[in-house]
């Protein structure tokens, strides 16, 4: 049995130079006789993996450039022919190369070209981030799956839950077009993992700390940033009235905040919340909320059992939170700030932790074998 491999470089994150996402499903083959290989756009110098194992897929993307530009040149506009014809191409100039049981891919490395490329082969879409039923590298904006992947039916799409493999049935003519294709591999990323969610240091009456994920990154309008900054004033303005000062209050920037908006008019009028930067590994003992419009911080905060009140910015074009209620049903998105406060905290620990573990399901090596496999499970 042979695996191939494809993935950006950006993905090789570990300090060993590997991806995160693969490295459990490497083991797998590795622990079971299964001959893999690893493709990459560039062979970096420093790389975790055995190089004679690792293939460059440069050219590849030269290919793929000229294909485009050809088609743009003769009025080809249709996504569909010029990927087939790019995968056509590569197919006949690398029969014997691109042979393989199963092919899996994360970061949309080589998109759609790897169907063709590999027509009978299984080719699995590893998730690599979250997944919602608008989530437009898999569906339109009905819900329905792209056109692109119904003439796929040789792709699967590995999730890490349950509750991410509801996302691709929201429209109900994706299922007889997913049937048997989407499958849960659990979470890569924490394999090996022991999260000892029932052991964290701090004691229910230490939960005093709340913090506000504000998600300010280029990718917004100023409009959207504005409503923002406005809607997380008014949030304390409420809290404040409430609460006094019971609770530690802070905010903390998206990654890619890089200084965006000025902030010094909020800080000037709640001085009695501070700007953090400590990681959040060092905030989840004490904390008794998390707080955000729309941030995948829910679902880390939610590994240790912390609620997250998600607030409505009505005017949103990006940081919606909507389908945290349609999609991942979210178990507290109906209650108010002072209802989640209230409940006693093993009881929101229990109901945030069952409702986290349905979309990041333990990874089984057991499980993950038979995917390779292709066994029913």
């Amino acid at each position: 049995m042979m695996v191939h491999f494809y993935q950006p470089d950006s993905f090789l994150r570990t300090r060993q130079k590997t991806n995160p996402f693969f490295d459990p499903i490497v083991r797998v083959c590795e622990e079971n006789g299964i001959e893999y290989r690893i493709f990459l756009p560039h062979c970096p110098i420093d790389i975790g993996y055995r190089k004679s194992l690792v293939s460059c897929t440069a050219w590849i993307s030269v290919i793929g450039n000229l294909i485009w530009k050809v088609a743009r040149i003769i009025g080809f506009r249709d996504p569909c022919s010029v990927y087939f014809a790019y995968a056509k191409v590569l197919r006949m100039l690398t029969v014997k190369r691109h042979t393989a049981d199963i092919v899996i891919s994360c970061g949309g490395a080589l998109g759609y070209v790897l169907s063709r490329l590999y027509p009978d082969s299984r080719v699995v879409d590893l998730q690599h981030g979250v997944i919602f039923s608008r989530h437009s590298g898999y569906f339109d904006k009905t819900c329905r799956l792209t056109k692109l992947l119904r003439y796929m039916p040789n792709r699967e799409f590995w999730v890490y839950g349950q509750g991410y493999a509801d996302c691709f049935f929201k429209h109900p003519d994706n299922v007889k077009d997913l049937e048997g294709r989407v499958k849960v591999i659990g979470d890569v990323v924490r394999a090996g993992e022991k999260v000892e969610v029932d052991s964290c240091s701090g004691r229910d009456g230490e939960r005093d700390v709340v913090v506000f994920s504000l998600q300010l990154t280029a990718d917004l309008s100023r409009e959207e940033m504005s409503a923002s900054v406005a809607k997380m004033e008014e949030f304390f303005a409420d809290f404040f009235n409430r609460f006094g000062d019971t609770y530690v209050c802070y905010v903390k920037h998206h990654p890619r905040f890089n200084n965006v908006y000025d902030l010094s008019s909020f800080y000037a009028r709640f001085p009695q919340v501070n700007e953090t930067k400590k990681p959040w590994t060092e905030l989840y003992d004490r904390m008794a909320l998390h707080v955000t419009f729309n941030s995948t911080v829910t679902f880390d905060c939610a590994s240790h059992g912390i609620p997250t009140f998600l607030v409505d910015l009505p005017s949103a074009k990006i940081i919606m939170r909507d389908f945290y209620k349609s999609d991942y049903n979210y178990p507290l998105f109906d209650k108010t700030v002072a209802e989640i406060l209230e409940m006693p905290t093993k009881e929101v620990r229990e109901i945030i932790l069952k409702w986290y573990h349905d979309f990041y399901t333990p990874f089984s090596e057991a499980n993950c074998l038979a995917l390779l496999r292709g066994d029913k499970i």
